[in-house]
């Protein structure tokens, strides 16, 4: 390998079918940090057969443990083997949203989200939706149908798409990212799409729809922000709070609050565990259920060591997830994404060019101490340990 593209590599700036390779967990930081893709893509290498799998930690508790999949789902067999090794429940990335369902006004094409069920079922997994209005991931044609036609598009969209899925799902995300108090309202409702064209009731229109059409599934609102004290961040937790107040003052029928955890190691000293132990806290005087729905961690401001990268990275989730887990109405917990070879992470990149380590396994399905403390995690609350 020449100087030129040995650096290439080493800089993570290398991309296979547009997932950037990073180096294995098991390299040391330096010029020995090499992507070693052409010895570790032909098979995944697990953890131990005496060690349980994140979803058998999980279920001994009556949780959950999985991970959102996209397409290499079908494609990368040993990718495919660590996801039903470790996981119980999965979610779609993309393929369940607005904009890949319904590709004209009343046209709907369930092909590409029915594989990823029919997957599931196979192999003995539930599967939660995700999700059903959101103010991203929308066909071109919504703002003017919005106009035309009102509630009658997300009361469609809502039904046909819960309505097709009926009995086979275990929850929906019906409403995702509907708080966002930083555009000045006094109800802390982000002022998108929706908003604009029906007013606040379209979260209650769109729950009622969900429930009309699959009464056996349970109904999510799905929150993003994220336990720092930054600006912003605590007003956030009680706006969502205050929304679900709303709706469960009005029988709307709210089952669950999905929190998505995109966490960042980097501020770590900054993390606001009283937030976070006061919002779940709430949700369960609420009488919900809840779910981590989208917990990944970002390594973006650190040192590019791998090792100190992964230390920080698993110190990260064990945290997090600590104070999660302590609330019986947590029910489960999906990573957003299960190895860093299909990362998410990397649509916003580190500024020194390596790739963001993370998940709980590498780019060659290794675990990573990620993977370890997650367990970690969940043996400390495991019964059988009382």
């Amino acid at each position: 390998m020449s100087g030129r593209s040995r650096r290439a590599v080493l800089r993570g700036m290398v991309t296979l079918g547009g997932i950037g390779l990073d180096a294995c967990s098991g390299a040391r930081f330096g010029i020995a940090q090499e992507v070693q893709h052409a010895s570790c893509d032909a098979t995944a290498v697990t953890v131990r057969g005496d060690v349980p799998s994140l979803a058998a930690l999980a279920a001994r508790q009556g949780r959950w443990f999985g991970c959102s999949v996209k397409d290499p789902l079908f494609t990368d067999a040993p990718f495919q083997q660590l996801v039903i090794d470790q996981c119980n429940l999965l979610v779609c990335t993309y393929s369940m949203k607005w904009r890949h369902l319904e590709h004209e006004p009343g046209q709907f094409d369930f092909r590409p989200s029915d594989r990823y069920i029919d997957f599931a079922e196979r192999h003995g997994m539930q599967f939660r939706g995700h999700t059903l209005v959101w103010d991203r991931a929308l066909p071109y044609w919504l703002g003017e149908e919005l106009e035309r036609t009102g509630f009658a598009a997300v009361e469609r969209h809502v039904r046909e798409v819960a309505r097709h899925y009926a009995g086979r799902l275990q929850s929906w995300d019906v409403v995702n990212e509907a708080v966002w108090p930083a555009d000045g309202r006094d109800d802390r409702l982000k002022a998108n799409v929706f908003l604009q064209a029906l007013g606040p009731s379209y979260i209650e229109a769109a729950f009622f729809a969900a429930r009309e059409a699959d009464p056996a599934a349970l109904l999510y609102y799905n929150s993003n922000p994220a336990p720092y004290g930054r600006p912003g961040d605590r007003e956030h937790f009680e706006g969502v709070i205050a929304l679900l107040e709303r709706l469960k003052g009005r029988d709307v029928p709210v089952h669950g609050l999905g929190l998505q955890g995109h966490l960042v190691a980097a501020l770590d000293d900054q993390f606001d565990e009283q937030i976070l132990v006061w919002f779940f806290e709430q949700a369960t005087a609420l009488g919900l259920h809840v779910m981590i729905t989208e917990l990944d961690v970002t390594d973006k401001g650190m040192s590019a060591d791998v090792a100190l990268r992964d230390q920080r990275v698993a110190a990260t989730y064990r945290r997090f997830l600590e104070v999660a887990l302590a609330f019986p109405a947590v029910k489960g917990v999906l990573t957003w994404g299960l190895s860093d070879r299909y990362t998410g992470l990397n649509r916003w990149p580190r500024e020194d060019g390596w790739a963001v380590r993370g998940l709980p396994y590498d780019h060659c399905l290794q675990p990573k101490l990620a993977r370890e403390e997650i367990a970690n995690a969940f043996l400390a609350h495991d019964p059988d340990r009382a």
